[in-house]
């Protein structure tokens, strides 16, 4: 089912275009990612959908109505003179979230990205990364049925990251959509259903996860039975490559099959790791 569409949004800004043509259909339950390098429209595009920007032409279709946007963007002002108790519960107030509700609320919030220990403390003395903390928790204080995060894990901790990285999976499980702009491939796997690649204000490839291989060691021999490989633990699947095998087989599983194809006389000719996504993204930064 259809959440959002974008029909032929064009963005023009002092007579350079940063969004051509672009069509998309944003469906419920889903989640997204936008790639792309600097300069290819993402975050023009993200604001666009959050309704912040208005297209120079084409038209954005909201198919839900009400529909409560939660969004966090790129850069947060870090000069704010509020604490975080204060800045949230006003954020709060402004999204109608009654006073109840939001002192349950913000402390779970606070504790679950680790800055309890900082909420009475000014925000224009936090990092970059306790800032960043603070920005997702106001854009996820009341459950959106869309959550848009530009560049939500930049300056955060590996802790920190996968907590964050929790929460959205637990918001994808309980089926809101949401999209953000990333490029780590472990981290898109756990969260992204869905990949749409920008580049110079056009979509140049749109793919679904599921649709690609994951991970898997592949493995180049010679010297052994094709139907023998296929025998071993682990084994996805035997393609020829001229002259050898090429075994694709699960990663925890590689080093024993190795030992399988040593102890039946083959030849081990070249281990090596396919992962289409992180394939695609360094694709995608090459050719832009």
């Amino acid at each position: 089912m259809k959440l959002i569409s974008l029909e032929n949004i064009n963005k023009t800004y002092s007579g350079k275009t940063v969004i051509q043509d672009i069509s998309l259909d944003i469906l419920k339950h889903q989640s997204m990612v936008f790639m792309g390098t600097n300069g290819a429209g993402k975050s023009t595009l993200l604001k666009i959908i959050t309704g912040l920007l208005l297209p120079s032409s084409g038209r954005v279709i909201k198919h839900c109505k009400p529909l409560h946007i939660g969004y966090v963007p790129e850069r947060f002002p870090n000069l704010l003179r509020f604490t975080p108790l204060e800045y949230l519960n006003y954020m709060g107030r402004i999204q109608g979230i009654p006073v109840m509700e939001l002192e349950k609320r913000i402390p779970i919030l606070l504790d679950r990205l680790a800055l309890s220990h900082a909420k009475d403390k000014r925000i224009d003395t936090f990092s970059k990364g306790m800032v960043q903390k603070i920005g997702i928790i106001q854009s996820i204080l009341r459950k959106p049925d869309l959550l848009i995060l530009d560049e939500p894990l930049s300056g955060l901790d590996i802790h920190t990251q996968s907590e964050l990285v929790h929460i959205m999976t637990e918001f994808k499980d309980e089926g809101i959509t949401i999209i953000l702009t990333y490029h780590e491939s472990d981290i898109l796997l756990k969260i992204a259903e869905r990949i749409v690649i920008l580049g110079e204000g056009q979509i140049k490839g749109d793919y679904h996860v599921k649709d690609m291989d994951k991970p898997h060691m592949v493995i180049e021999t010679s010297g052994i039975a094709e139907q023998i490989i296929h025998t071993f633990n682990g084994i996805l699947r035997v393609s020829k490559n001229g002259e050898t095998l090429q075994a694709h087989a699960l990663q925890e599983k590689s080093d024993n099959i190795l030992l399988e194809i040593l102890n039946k006389g083959g030849k081990i000719h070249s281990v090596g790791v396919h992962d289409p996504l992180n394939q695609l993204i360094m694709e995608n930064y090459v050719n832009n």
